[in-house]
């Protein structure tokens, strides 16, 4: 959005003049004006427009000459500082079926002040025996083409949430998503049992943008109930900041219920960053998992049970703020916020 700043300066003894006033960004020239400085005026009010590009925090300059025979140098200057955000963070939510998880995530999108949410539950497939003729349903068809090649770029996150793109998405349209991603957008899947494996995604486009490697099993969702495990030396991950003093968020992290469902045969990219784990055994099996590709950032989620830190947490007598915290710090860090960079 456009910045509109009033600036006024003083001049005196500078006889009749053509000045500069030039605003910068560090070296980087944005604006200049030519403001005609008069002899017997001192006071020049002068507007500036110029419109942010780049995201997080900048000191801006305003910067006049300095002339011979000024007794003071250091007022042709003026910093000053600002914070440049996204106004609004569009997300596009597809969800294979209606579920507990979808139901409270969903929630904390729609909730979201900064979030501008699209979002698409799977009732019904192709497949399906319906008694009545398709211009009698109400259901609408799915907007493949709509989302997937004219809309893609204009959000910042696509959300895969237990949800299988056979039946609705053309291997030609992951192609799109994928360079999406490596183009500066971000992408997250989170488990069920029409996630990862399940849902096709091995050895399509999808995959490649995927923090984590998609391995042949005979059984890739499991119902097991399990603790998380977190990476000591990636606590300081700002997806895993729950609270602010590093023990406080020990503590948080501790006091959160069990999961329960786990996507297994996932396999950790060399470059990801694999946050959180369940260990049984000898065996490790990736839960949160992030990764940057190329411009654009990407996260797994091998779980369909998250929305239990806030239900039970709730009915325990406590409050679901944690788990609000976490979907906070997931879309800052998806959406490259200035703050979560590493």
């Amino acid at each position: 959005q456009p910045v509109r700043l009033a600036v006024t300066f003083n001049a005196f003894n500078m006889g009749n003049r053509n000045i500069p006033l030039v605003l910068k960004d560090g070296d980087a020239i944005l604006r200049s004006i030519i403001v005609e400085v008069r002899e017997g005026e001192s006071r020049y009010p002068v507007d500036i427009e110029f419109t942010p590009s780049i995201l997080g925090d900048h000191i801006y300059s305003l910067n006049v000459p300095l002339f011979a025979g000024e007794s003071v140098a250091t007022n042709n200057r003026k910093d000053f500082k600002m914070k440049v955000i996204r106004d609004r963070i569009r997300v596009l939510h597809l969800n294979g079926r209606p579920s507990w998880d979808s139901r409270f995530l969903r929630e904390v999108l729609a909730k979201h002040p900064k979030v501008d949410l699209l979002s698409f539950f799977i009732l019904r497939t192709l497949d399906d025996d319906v008694a009545s003729p398709t211009s009698e349903l109400s259901l609408i068809p799915f907007p493949t083409n709509l989302l997937f090649s004219d809309y893609l770029n204009s959000f910042d996150l696509v959300l895969f949430q237990n949800f299988s793109h056979k039946p609705f998405i053309d291997k030609k349209y992951l192609n799109n998503i994928k360079k999406f991603v490596k183009n500066g957008g971000s992408f997250m899947m989170i488990g069920g049992e029409l996630s990862f494996q399940g849902g096709g995604y091995a050895q399509t486009d999808i995959e490649e943008i995927l923090p984590v490697h998609l391995e042949q099993a005979s059984q890739t969702f499991t119902n097991e109930t399990f603790a998380l495990q977190l990476e000591k030396n990636l606590l300081v991950h700002p997806i895993l900041q729950l609270e602010n003093e590093s023990e406080a968020n020990k503590l948080a992290w501790q006091s959160l219920p069990e999961l329960n469902g786990i996507n297994t045969g996932l396999k950790p990219r060399k470059k990801s960053h694999v946050l959180a784990s369940f260990i049984k055994g000898s065996k490790k099996y990736p839960v949160f998992v992030a990764m940057q590709v190329d411009k654009g950032r990407s996260l797994a989620i091998a779980t369909d049970s998250l929305w239990n830190w806030n239900f039970m947490r709730v009915g325990e007598g406590g409050s679901g703020r944690h788990y609000h915290k976490f979907w906070n710090n997931i879309i800052d860090w998806l959406i490259d916020d200035s703050e979560t960079r590493l």
